[in-house]
């Protein structure tokens, strides 16, 4: 994600020294004369041979030299600014190399609010190097240790009013982003080795189903030339209650510059609740680099393009109106207000946290495209897969962003999976005409009696307006033997359509009732026009209850037969009565089944057309229905 407006490199080309007037005569192309008056306001500091090493150096002839510099190949598009070699600062709106691709969501410079923003952190004013002020004053935590002198090392920062000189690497002297607040302050990071939490604040007073747009100043404080690991920050969004990723956004590397540059930086969310947990984290190891400033971190509304969506009854049990009329439960409930409660229902906190029986995250690579296939991830699907391109209906591909498809879909958004940096794959699917399979895998070693919860993180690609068709998925358990004895299933509904990819995490509890099933996500919709799905992070946990009840048959069920309730069997073919030791009379096993021609088959035939002309009388059969 390229930065989203304007930079303030004047503010940071300021040294302070001594005060001065300076009257400069310039001769243009010996034409005319131009009388200039620059002023410029310097302070008390005095520059050592260390620090001062031209880059810093203020005259006019870097000025001048600095602007012209700055070339880019191909051409800065949208109201783009060419900043650097090759280096476009694009406008409100625009992402990419060249500004060439439009922002996710439609909160640009034209709908943002100009009203008060819900929040802005500028971190305040002093004449002293460090503030004493400490995050939570702001109404935000990190993970990064705060120092109030020196030079913070790797996993630390200081609240400060100016880049301190670290061995020349860093922008040492130069000034926050907040304009006209003199001595202001600004929230320097060195990022250590592992990644951390920038930032993160529990939001309230939300309207649900409004845009919003989350953003801040930040800047790579290294020199330009120095080489060292660039910083990445991801924004997030997640669930007030439970902690689920609702959405997320990277600004890819922030790069080094010959002064800095203040670039703004910002994601937008549709606000599944009224409360959420915003933060930004650290999308790289550091040690060597990874030294970020930030400033003037802002929530802001966005006047939306439609009226804002309303459920009426109104959703229940914190459950989140998504579309008009359209509820998202919370986990655990069910229902078109989310009134009625999930029998058997296994909460988050029962969850067995630890490693995931099954757990598919489809991994990471520089390539868009991966060349993995669901059978090296463990499952199948009736799609096929295409490893470049736009999957056309009934095709799919595992890619890191999403392609762009004729500006129907969010091009450019990324996976679910957390601390996958900016490159992890996701499974997207192009679903088609007929019903099919996303995902079909055989799962063992379970425990008969014990609840299980099967999950993924669902999104529909396409933009919201475009009138396409909603995915909808069923979840199904069925048994492994006999073969495909559907055991339960829940159906998402449709999934609706948001102006930015929105992730919602999906699930299904079931009660096992033998050591192996098989689970499936199926595609309920019929696609052609709509109907695609980008999904990631499927998994299956075990539900430990408090107070496990584990399901027991006395007697025991006989012949092979499944214990699925207290003293309740599941019979195998051929068998039957209370513990299956019955053999029914008359069966005919597969064995005994004549292996010819059957007397009479029905397979419908095929065909291109979605629709077949066939009519029943041809295929030898009636029926009650039109």
């Amino acid at each position: 994600m390229m930065p989203f407006e304007d930079n303030r490199n004047h503010r940071n080309l300021q040294h302070k020294s001594k005060l001065g007037q300076y009257l400069i005569i310039l001769s243009i192309i010996g034409t005319s004369l131009l009388l200039v008056t620059l002023s410029i306001q310097f302070g008390t500091r005095t520059p050592s041979a260390d620090s001062w090493d031209g880059q810093n150096d203020f005259s006019i002839r870097n000025l001048f030299r600095s602007r012209r510099s700055a070339t880019c190949t191909s051409a800065c598009l949208n109201g783009g600014q060419c900043i650097g070699t090759n280096i476009c600062q694009c406008a409100i709106g625009y992402t990419g190399a060249t500004c060439a691709t439009t922002t996710i969501g439609s909160c640009d410079a034209g709908n943002v609010t100009t009203l008060n923003p819900l929040f802005s952190i500028t971190f305040g004013s002093g004449s002293t190097t460090f503030s004493s002020a400490t995050p939570s004053d702001f109404g935000f935590s990190t993970t990064y240790t705060q120092v109030f002198t020196g030079i913070p090392q790797d996993g630390q920062f200081g609240i400060m009013n100016a880049v301190p000189w670290n061995s020349n690497a860093w922008q040492d002297g130069a000034l926050d982003y907040t304009p006209s607040d003199t001595n202001g302050y600004m929230f320097l990071v060195n990022a250590d080795y592992a990644g951390g939490e920038f930032y993160r604040a529990t939001i309230t007073g939300l309207v649900t189903g409004s845009q919003y747009f989350l953003s801040a100043y930040m800047a790579n404080i290294v020199k330009s030339g120095i080489n060292l690991l660039k910083p990445d920050v991801t924004f997030q969004v997640r669930a007030a209650t439970g902690n689920a990723l609702l959405q997320q956004q990277s600004t890819g590397s922030l790069p080094e510059t010959s002064s800095l540059t203040w670039q703004r930086y910002g994601m937008i969310f549709v606000a599944p609740s009224t409360s959420v947990v915003l933060l930004m984290t650290s999308n790289v190891g550091g040690g060597s680099g990874n030294d970020v400033v930030i400033d003037n971190i802002e929530l802001r509304g966005c006047t939306p393009s439609a009226p804002l969506v309303t459920c009426s009854p109104a959703c229940l049990n914190d459950g989140a109106c998504v579309s008009n009329n359209v509820c998202s439960c919370a986990d655990g409930y069910t229902g078109t207000s989310c009134e009625t409660a999930i029998s058997n229902y296994c909460p988050a906190s029962q969850l067995d946290t630890s490693t995931p029986i099954n757990s598919i995250t489809f991994g990471s690579g520089t390539a868009q495209y991966s060349t993995q296939t669901p059978a090296s991830l463990g499952f199948s699907t009736t799609y096929t897969q295409v490893t470049s391109g736009i999957p056309q209906d009934g095709q799919f591909t595992i890619v890191n962003s999403i392609p762009d498809n004729n500006g129907a879909w969010h091009a450019g958004s990324r996976d679910h999976t957390l601390n996958d940096g900016n490159d992890g794959y996701m499974f997207l699917v192009n679903a088609d005409y007929r019903t099919g399979q996303f995902y079909n895998a055989t799962v063992g070693t379970l425990v008969v009696g014990r609840v299980y919860k099967l999950s993924a993180y669902l999104a529909n690609v396409i933009k919201a307006g475009g009138n396409y068709m909603e995915p909808y998925v069923t979840f199904q358990v069925r048994s492994a033997t006999p073969a495909s004895v559907l055991y339960d299933e829940v159906q998402t509904g449709a999934i609706p359509a948001y102006n930015a990819l929105v992730w919602t995490k999906y699930a299904m509890q079931f009660i096992a009732t033998q050591t192996s099933v098989v689970l499936l996500m199926i595609s309920s919709a019929g696609g052609g026009s709509g109907s695609d799905i980008a999904i990631d992070d499927i998994e299956l946990r075990e539900c430990i209850p408090s107070n496990p009840t584990p399901l027991t048959c006395s007697p025991a069920c006989d012949n092979g037969g499944e214990c699925i309730g207290t003293n309740v069997c599941l019979c195998p073919d051929g068998y039957s009565g209370a513990t299956c030791t019955s053999l029914t009379s008359g069966y005919c096993t597969e064995a005994e089944m004549d292996s010819a021609t059957p007397f009479n088959a029905i397979s419908f035939s095929s065909g291109t057309s979605p629709y077949s002309s066939q009519t029943l009388a041809s295929l030898g059969f009636t029926t009650s229905y039109t």
